[in-house]
């Protein structure tokens, strides 16, 4: 009803018609739709491994028992303060009146749309840049004739979140514990956060290119330095002078991931931010 799915037309090469006349291929749709329905908060899409810049999410909730409807709209918004402040976790809540079947249906597609969103926003961070608006069942969402008064409380609430966010990124960090979240804050946890999931990577990544290898295979060192023309042939190394820098490149991240491994407990893990985040190879959108 809100929304209008837009087609692209795509070409799939492993039909054999394409494949035998690649000139004339045929073509089928993809249809484009809202992103929210698979990421509703994909905050980490504007991140670099360490912020040059702030950027901050406004994430939309509903009042439950921890953040009641107040008359003063400052009491409406909340974001950490500490770096210990924790979010508390998106509950569906589907069973607080009874279980049912057509709410656990909707929790469960509640969890796909959302699980990953909720879970990066409890990361170091992450966590200490979102102001969280509270909005109640008549509010927001699908409610698409509010009253004037309600757009007006809204829009007044919209203005605290703002002053949070400006308050708590432009105040200086205090001259004694504890500390509160700022802009230097924020970038300290954020090189903290960044280094130590780069230790956990490069010392995964050494345990298993310096490993003996299994039942036959090419020890990852030797694939580096194979001659031209030996297999595996796809993504081959173009020249020497490629080859050579691979090599000793490789050889010197797997040398400190040696260090790295044996430096506990004075490394970058020791005392970093939690939950541990961990770093992993994705497709990027």
């Amino acid at each position: 009803v809100l929304l209008c799915a837009v087609p692209l037309h795509a070409v799939d090469w492993n039909l054999k018609h394409n494949a035998q006349n690649p000139e004339t291929p045929l073509t089928h749709n993809c249809w484009f739709s809202d992103g929210g329905l698979s990421s509703n908060f994909p905050i980490q899409f504007f991140d670099a491994p360490i912020p040059g810049r702030p950027t901050f999410g406004i994430n939309l909730r509903s009042f439950d028992d921890t953040y009641a409807e107040s008359p003063d709209e400052r009491n409406n918004v909340w974001m950490p303060e500490f770096n210990d402040d924790v979010i508390s976790n998106s509950r569906n809540g589907f069973d607080d009146k009874g279980a049912n079947l057509p709410g656990f249906l909707s929790a469960i597609i509640d969890t796909m749309q959302n699980w990953n969103d909720n879970l990066q926003a409890q990361v170091p961070g992450f966590r200490d840049r979102i102001v969280h608006v509270f909005l109640s069942a008549a509010e927001g969402g699908l409610n698409l004739d509010m009253p004037e008064n309600v757009l007006a409380t809204l829009s007044r609430r919209g203005e605290c979140a703002g002053d949070l966010l400006v308050q708590r990124f432009t105040s200086p960090s205090p001259e004694a514990p504890p500390q509160t979240t700022n802009w230097e804050n924020h970038r300290w946890v954020r090189f903290r956060t960044a280094t130590s999931v780069l230790e956990q990577f490069v010392v995964d990544f050494t345990t298993r290119y310096l490993a003996p290898p299994d039942n036959g295979d090419t020890a990852y060192p030797d694939l580096v330095q194979r001659k031209p023309g030996v297999a595996p042939f796809g993504y081959a190394l173009g020249v020497p002078e490629q080859q050579r820098f691979v090599a000793a490149q490789t050889a010197a991240l797997a040398s400190s991931g040696i260090v790295w491994a044996n430096a506990a407990p004075n490394d970058f893990r020791e005392d970093s931010p939690e939950p541990m985040p961990e770093l992993q190879v994705r497709p990027r959108i």
